[in-house]
Order: C-alpha cells, then sequence, then structure tokens
C-alpha cells in the first residue's frame, strides 16, 4: 500500500500561493507585451488553436460578469481589447516588436514578418484528427471540410501574391519575396555608381539624338568619367544611395506589417517623358533615379529635370530598317553554315 505524501504546513501552503501569485502575474505580462504586437502583425486565435476560456473579455475568476480582481487574476476591464490603431502605429509597433523580440524575425526571406501565406490564422486544417480509439472525429473532419470549402468560396484578396489569378484546376506559382510583390516599394539602385551610370546614359542619349547607343561602349566611357569625380561630386551619389536604401528598408518593413507604404521623400525615378513619346520594348525601362528635394540636387540632377525626354528606344527611328536587314542576313548567314555542316536547324 503506497504511502501519503506529507501533509503541508500552513507556512508552505502560503509560500506556494505567493509562488502561484508571481507567476500569474508574469504570465499576464507576458501577455500584454503580445497582444498589440500580435494585432499589429495581424496575427488572430480562433477556438480551434485555444481552449474556449481563452478570452480576452472572459471572467477567469468564474464569478460571471463580475468585474473584481481575485488572486492576482485580471479583470475583465484589464483584458478588454486595446484601442484600434491606424497602418503607422501598427507599422512601428510591429518593427519595435522585432528589434526588442526577434530580430531574425522579418529580416530573412524565410521569416517574413507577418504570416502571409495564411493571412495570420491557424494553418492546421491539413490534420485529420483521431478518437482515443484510433477511428476518425467526423465532427472535426466536418469542420475542417466546412471550412476549407468556405475559403475556397472567398473572394481572393492577396491577388499580387500570385502570377496568374485565380482559377478552378489552374496552376499558379506564388511570390515568395515580399519584395518582389508588384505594390511592394521599388528598390533604387545597389551603389551611388549605378546611379551616376544611369543619370549619365541618359545624359549621353539625349545629346547624341541620332546617333546609334552602344552601352558597352557608353559604360567605358562613363567609368572613366567616375573616376576622374572629385570626393565632394562622388560623395554625392554615395550619401543619396545610403539614404534611399536605408528608406527603403522602412518602406518594405512597413509594407510587410501593413501592405502599404507611403512615398519616397529621398530618391525618385524619372519615368515619364515630357513630350509625350512612348517608347514600346519588350523589357520595361525607366529613367534614372534622382534626389527629391531640390536644393540637395547637383547640376547633373537638374539638367536631366529639365529634358523633354528621359526614356529613349533602343536605336533611333531611321535605323530601325538597317538593324532589321541586318538581322535577317546574320540569320540567313547562320541556316547556310548549318546547311553545310549538315545539322538540324531548330
Amino acid at each position: 500500500m503506497s504511502k501519503l505524501p506529507p501533509r503541508l504546513s500552513p507556512e508552505d501552503i502560503v509560500y506556494l500561493l505567493e509562488c502561484v501569485k508571481e507567476e500569474t502575474s508574469a504570465a499576464r505580462e507576458t501577455l500584454e507585451r503580445a497582444e498589440p504586437i500580435a494585432q499589429a502583425a495581424g496575427l488572430t486565435v480562433n477556438s480551434s488553436v485555444l481552449d474556449a476560456t481563452y478570452n480576452g473579455n472572459a471572467n477567469l475568476s468564474g464569478g460571471g460578469a463580475s468585474s473584481t480582481v481575485y488572486d492576482g487574476f485580471p479583470s475583465a476591464e484589464l483584458m478588454a481589447a486595446p484601442p484600434p490603431m491606424d497602418f503607422r502605429q501598427e507599422a512601428a509597433l510591429a518593427m519595435q516588436a522585432r528589434k526588442t523580440y526577434n530580430p531574425l524575425r522579418g529580416t530573412l526571406s524565410a521569416f517574413p514578418l507577418v504570416l502571409t501565406t495564411t493571412a495570420g490564422h491557424s494553418n492546421t486544417d491539413h490534420i485529420v484528427r483521431q478518437n482515443p480509439d484510433g477511428s476518425v472525429d467526423k465532427f472535426s473532419e466536418y469542420k475542417r471540410r466546412m471550412k476549407r470549402r468556405h475559403r475556397q468560396m472567398l473572394t481572393e484578396k492577396n491577388s499580387d501574391r500570385w502570377d496568374l489569378p485565380k482559377a478552378p484546376g489552374g496552376r499558379r506559382r506564388r511570390i515568395k519575396r515580399d519584395a518582389d510583390a508588384p505594390s511592394a516599394p521599388p528598390e533604387p539602385p545597389s551603389s551611388g555608381y549605378v546611379i551616376y551610370v544611369a543619370q549619365m546614359t541618359t545624359k549621353l542619349r539625349h545629346d547624341n539624338p541620332n546617333r546609334h547607343h552602344n552601352q558597352i561602349s557608353a559604360v567605358r566611357r562613363i567609368s572613366s568619367m567616375w573616376n576622374k569625380l572629385s570626393e565632394k561630386d562622388r560623395d554625392h551619389y554615395i550619401r543619396l544611395h545610403r539614404d534611399a536604401r536605408h528608406q527603403y528598408e522602412e518602406r518594405l518593413m512597413e509594407y510587410r506589417a501593413t501592405g502599404h507604404w507611403p512615398p519616397f521623400t529621398v530618391i525618385t525615378r524619372l519615368d515619364e517623358n515630357k513630350n509625350g513619346i512612348v517608347c514600346t520594348m519588350e523589357r520595361v525601362t525607366h529613367g534614372p533615379w534622382v534626389r527629391i528635394p531640390y536644393e540637395e540636387k547637383n547640376e547633373l540632377e537638374k539638367e536631366l529635370e529639365s529634358y523633354e525626354q528621359v526614356i529613349f528606344p533602343p536605336r533611333p527611328a531611321g535605323l530601325d530598317e538597317a538593324h532589321e536587314t541586318s538581322v535577317k542576313e546574320s540569320m540567313e548567314k547562320r541556316r547556310r553554315k548549318i546547311k553545310e555542316l549538315g545539322l538540324k536547324y531548330y
């Protein structure tokens, strides 16, 4: 016959109650810190994840609708939901949480700040629950299928996260990186040298409108000009790249947390021609990046903003026919050579 445990003394009982109060207070503080972080990141909790007793407005003391505090448990007023926040407050709170609690979360593409694949909800609908005897829980299975059917009937919200629209039986690819989404903020150039090359390329093409443009020769010429720049002129582009990169990372974090981002205030891209000429090409071509504040622009950036055209076609209009003729002659020469060698032409 097993012996009963020794009876606790009144001092031990008081000590255990004090320990329970301390643990309860620590858990309440943790929940209070976690709740605004979860709301800022768009995370929610439903009844299929936690027990029904976990409710922000429930009275944990079991006394009905009473708002008293019993043995260190919070009242209903303390557990009430905080007032709603706008997009900027949510983004600021999410960035502060990333720095305080988990610096890696949100930095790497494999650990996004927001669960974009599940919209912040539980992703356990693929689990088939079983009874203790090994049989399938029919009620849980019915609930799981109804939830999945409900999601399929809803209109798609994050349509920019896919390369194709949603279609029954169709296959498509997910846009994994937030920076690759069409609605994401545009990424600035990787260095100040790249900004300078884009600006000088636009100047060369503007100054020589009827001349065929060779980008390889142009980059060689621009690189020699970059090496001859003074420290002051070169530092202008280095600072522009540093400021633009810092602002881009802030905008990207805000976009990940809220789905929106405010316009840039440091750098912008000249994407339209003032003369109304539209250049239709296979690849999307943009103009150069320039600094936004006018008093901080250098002479080259001020000159670029005065141009009527900053986006140019691959070659002047008069050389299109000669280029097509050259391409046809090259293809015909290639076909004759393949035929002489006895190879198959694909």
